[in-house]
């Protein structure tokens, strides 16, 4: 573009008024009136060329945004701005978050434009936390524990990379749910155990054709297995932990690993669930333990003389559900354990770059 430049000489524009100027506006004194009050009817009627000695680029909607700009952007001719089109071209210079899932259900994904690149993240739902068994009094070493449940094992996570948004066929979308935590278990008056009771897998995730699988529930004392991976894996979505049991202390459950393309973190397992403070021994101390980073649940704490278990808290993100605190089966100590926390709901992350 160029700028424009007047000659100076007074004659850059052509001015032009209504034809009944001469009968509307009379006399001289009539014309300044109108012109003073801003009422006399004028336009600009073009450019004299003579009184310019450069003539400038003319603003207007074809030279700042031209449809086939446009067209090349968002893929049909409009009315954008200049602001809005930099603003596209920046946004498409890296990776952006085009569209996240978060709540249980399916969906259909419909892209808005075109992208060179798409990256997706699929996490399956976190497995709820288990609840822990209450034994009768007397059957091992004079305890009347109840175990702290185990907490629930992370959903799977997998990242997929496509080439161009409009070779994707697939646009289905399902967000696993959590599962659900085991509910708690009350005693009996110490004459029996009581089982302990299993929380729910987490429901996996997909998108576009790939699927994440949820994580296993904790139970009455082990800790559930992060979703999509052998027992022997360590990395990835985290394991829940172990519930407290006699003399241990309660696992807290495993961090997932990080994931660097996008400096996120797998989720974590659910943190076991305490022990009810009614050993002999004295030395259970009834604390759940954390759950892992990020998004496992941590686990409950075991019943006191007072009080009850508590709840294992509930995962996010996929998280796996906090185990239960353990409950009590002495003779005049009779106290419910808490309920295992439910897995973090399952989502889907949308990153593309090179918009057209």
């Amino acid at each position: 573009m160029q700028d424009g430049i007047i000659a100076g000489n007074g004659n850059s524009r052509y001015l032009k008024t209504v034809a009944a100027a001469l009968s509307l506006y009379p006399t001289y004194e009539d014309f300044i009136t109108a012109l003073i009050a801003g009422t006399f009817p004028i336009d600009l009627n073009g450019i004299n060329e003579a009184g310019w000695s450069q003539k400038g680029t003319p603003l207007n909607k074809f030279t700042l945004v031209s449809d086939t700009t446009e067209t090349k952007i968002w893929g049909s001719a409009g009315n954008h701005t200049v602001d809005q089109v930099f603003g596209k071209i920046l946004g498409s210079i890296g990776y952006s978050l085009i569209k996240e899932y978060t709540s249980p259900g399916s969906y259909t994904h419909t892209f808005d434009r075109k992208y060179t690149d798409i990256f997706v993240i699929v996490v399956g739902a976190g497995g709820g936390g288990g609840v822990g068994e209450i034994r009768k009094t007397n059957e091992y070493y004079n305890e009347w524990e109840g175990r702290g449940g185990g907490g629930g094992g992370a959903g799977e996570v997998v990242v997929a990379y496509f080439l161009d948004s409009t070779k994707i066929s697939n646009k289905n979308i399902v967000i696993g749910s959590g599962g659900s935590g085991g509910t708690s278990v009350s005693p009996n008056g110490a004459n029996s155990d009581i089982g302990g009771r299993k929380g729910m897998s987490g429901g996996s995730s997909s998108a576009f054709g790939i699927t994440a699988a949820g994580g296993s529930p904790g139970d009455s004392f082990d800790a559930g297995k992060a979703g999509g991976v052998a027992s022997n894996i360590t990395s990835g979505p985290g394991f829940g932990g172990r519930g407290h049991v006699n003399d241990t202390v309660s696992e807290q459950g495993e961090d997932g690993s990080l994931i660097m393309t996008f400096g996120i973190r797998a989720p974590g397992g659910g943190g076991g669930g305490g022990n009810s403070k009614g050993s002999s021994t004295g030395n259970s101390d009834g604390k759940g333990a954390p759950g892992g980073s990020s998004g496992g649940g941590r686990g409950g704490n075991g019943a006191t003389s007072s009080a009850n278990g508590t709840n294992g808290a509930d995962g996010s993100r996929g998280g796996g559900g906090g185990g239960a605190g353990g409950g009590c089966n002495f003779l005049y100590q009779q106290k419910s354990s808490g309920n295992g926390g439910r897995g973090g709901h399952g989502y889907v992350a949308i990153y593309g770059r090179g918009a057209f």
